[in-house]
């Protein structure tokens, strides 16, 4: 018999039996995995959902990008004239911090649809980035053109502000 994951041929007796699939020993850990995170079983299912899953969280990315090239040149921009600078420097704090925020949001939303590395470690480097201004928007643009790639390699067109979900195939 065959096991429903990775398709090998394994005795009968290796297999157990999971939401009517035969699964072998080596594809348990990953097989239970799925069904606590709540993802389906089914190999080809759960690769569409991850390609879902990228494709959103890029769009995520793709406007955090955008925000913040519009803060950088707002910053650049407000800085010109420092009697401006005295009366916005507090929004632009609080909208920059609110930015942050959503740009940690998607970062790690994404690092663990990518299954990057150690998610948090992307997100705790956009904490850092707070400090040094434009490289938080080159740890963007590194996850987005790595989503970019994946989605790729998994026949979805990706235009400018990232893929259509009606383009992934069903």
């Amino acid at each position: 018999m065959q096991c429903a994951l990775c398709q090998k041929d394994v005795p009968e007796s290796d297999l157990i039996q999971l939401q009517g699939m035969q699964i072998c020993g080596d594809c348990k850990a990953t097989a239970v995995s799925r069904l606590t995170e709540g993802v389906a079983i089914d190999s080809a299912q759960a690769e569409r959902e991850t390609v879902i899953a990228v494709a959103k969280n890029q769009k995520g990315i793709l406007w955090c990008i955008f925000a913040a090239i519009c803060f950088l040149g707002l910053n650049f921009a407000v800085g010109l004239n420092r009697d401006t600078l005295m009366a916005v420097a507090g929004v632009l704090l609080i909208g920059r911090l609110a930015l942050l925020c959503v740009q940690m949001f998607f970062v790690y939303r994404l690092a663990t649809a990518l299954k990057a590395a150690v998610p948090v470690l992307w997100a705790l480097a956009m904490v850092l980035s707070l400090l040094l201004g434009i490289v938080g928007l080159v740890i963007l643009l590194v996850l987005n053109s790595s989503a970019t790639s994946y989605l790729r390699e998994h026949g979805v067109r990706v235009g400018l502000m990232g893929a259509k979900l009606s383009d992934i195939p069903a």
